[in-house]
């Protein structure tokens, strides 16, 4: 009898154990949804702030997959955006299944704001997509000439090549859209031109 009064109070103690946690698992989890929800509206940002410290947390998906800084950048709510990098969320999130990092994104849509605001927070310049391709090719791609000299100066790495073997110097020779010839001159010369001051410094380190 006591043998049986004993597992009795362990089952009844695991029952409890059990509902304790899926109903606190339940709470964080809607806490992680309205987050993101907080982030897609953007006109509640003084909420963000109380919900992290509530238990969301800022580098995790809701229920849905979407994480928070990627939800205020898809609705371009940009205030909230940088207030969630401020609470430290992640600047290399990837936003599609391409890979493409918030870096890259930002630079095939021309927010050069944002660009620096993820440069400031230490995004990675190197990263790469599905295709291999790094943020520097997609400026070159796209004739983002701002872009591609400020990665320069940050010491892009500009001997990296894609899955077709191709580096940035040769996706500046095949953007996708010529919209000026001059940006297109102007960013392989850049390129060009910092490639030779590479090997020039290979070249001279050797004596």
């Amino acid at each position: 009898m006591v043998t049986h009064r004993h597992t009795y109070t362990q089952i009844t103690q695991l029952f409890i154990f059990q509902t304790i946690f899926f109903t606190s698992l339940s709470a964080m989890e809607e806490l992680q949804n309205q987050l993101v929800q907080v982030a897609l509206a953007g006109n509640q940002n003084t909420r963000i702030g109380e919900l992290i410290r509530a238990g969301a947390q800022v580098n995790s998906p809701d229920k849905n997959g979407l994480l928070p800084l990627v939800a205020a950048y898809n609705s371009r709510k940009f205030r909230t955006f940088e207030i969630l990098l401020d609470f430290d969320a992640n600047p290399d999130a990837t936003v599609n299944e391409q890979g493409h990092t918030l870096l890259m994104r930002t630079i095939i849509d021309d927010y050069f704001e944002q660009f620096k605001k993820l440069l400031a927070k230490d995004a990675n310049i190197n990263a790469v997509d599905q295709q291999g391709q790094t943020a520097l090719m997609k400026a070159a791609q796209h004739e983002r000439l701002d872009y591609v000299l400020m990665l320069l100066d940050l010491k892009a790495d500009i001997s990296i090549m894609d899955n077709a073997k191709k580096t940035a110097h040769l996706h500046s020779k095949e953007t996708h859209i010529i919209r000026s010839r001059e940006a297109q001159r102007k960013i392989f010369n850049a390129i060009y031109e910092k490639e030779q001051d590479i090997q020039a410094s290979k070249y001279y380190a050797q004596f």
